[in-house]
């Protein structure tokens, strides 16, 4: 759903009850706040899955979102403006990929700390561990 209409009229001044539907609909339907939403759930339903695990469902969801924001901050690195005029295709790739590494986080918490771990060596410059 195309979120510009109501990306314009948030900037417009107006009813405040228009303005409001307004930031729900852009909120809830553009692409970079519905991925991150679908990051959120994603690994809370993980979390759900894996019966196992007692975690609260903030902590799930704060994964979710780190691996929202890992997956950006990449697409951010390789291109200069990734996010104009994404098609449905680049969207259901970013969604689908970011929903199911976010649904194996919230399954599995230990990946994150071991991918936390890889990333600090990555920035330290010291050699992988070969596991």
């Amino acid at each position: 759903m195309g979120t510009q209409p109501y990306r314009d009229a948030i900037n417009k001044s107006g009813d405040i009850f228009q303005i409001i539907i307004a930031w729900i609909i852009t909120f809830l339907f553009y692409t970079l706040s519905n991925v991150a939403i679908l990051c959120c759930l994603a690994s809370i339903i993980g979390g759900i899955c894996n019966r196992a695990k007692d975690t609260p469902i903030l902590i799930l969801a704060a994964n979710g979102l780190f691996i929202y924001l890992i997956l950006i901050s990449g697409l951010l690195l390789l291109g200069t403006s990734p996010f104009d005029n994404i098609s449905q295709a680049q969207y259901t790739r970013l969604a689908g990929t970011s929903s199911l590494f976010s649904f194996m986080i919230g399954y599995n918490p230990k990946m994150l700390s071991r991918l936390i771990a890889k990333l600090e060596e990555l920035t330290e410059g010291k050699p992988l561990n070969k596991e």
